[in-house]
């Protein structure tokens, strides 16, 4: 658990090798499960004024667009 938690991302473990782990076992559906795209660190070390962050924070949160994952059968989980 203390790996999953390391701030260098060099350092921590990744999200497949946690999904690995068998604290995970119950809570995973292999077939759903797909390899994330690597993120960009290049703007975490950049020297901005706040005002800057803040206004680069907001156009990254207007701008995302969640993968479409196309919908399959329950498990019988409808509700």
């Amino acid at each position: 658990m203390e790996k999953m938690l390391v701030l260098d991302p060099d350092r921590r473990v990744s999200a497949t090798m946690a999904l690995e782990l068998s604290m995970f076992f119950e809570f995973r559906e292999p077939e759903e499960e797909m390899e994330a795209m690597p993120y960009d660190h290049s703007i975490d070390n950049a020297d901005l004024p706040l005002e800057q962050w803040k206004r680069h924070t907001f156009t990254e949160i207007l701008s995302f667009q969640p993968p479409f994952i196309e919908p399959r059968d329950s498990k019988g989980t409808s509700v």
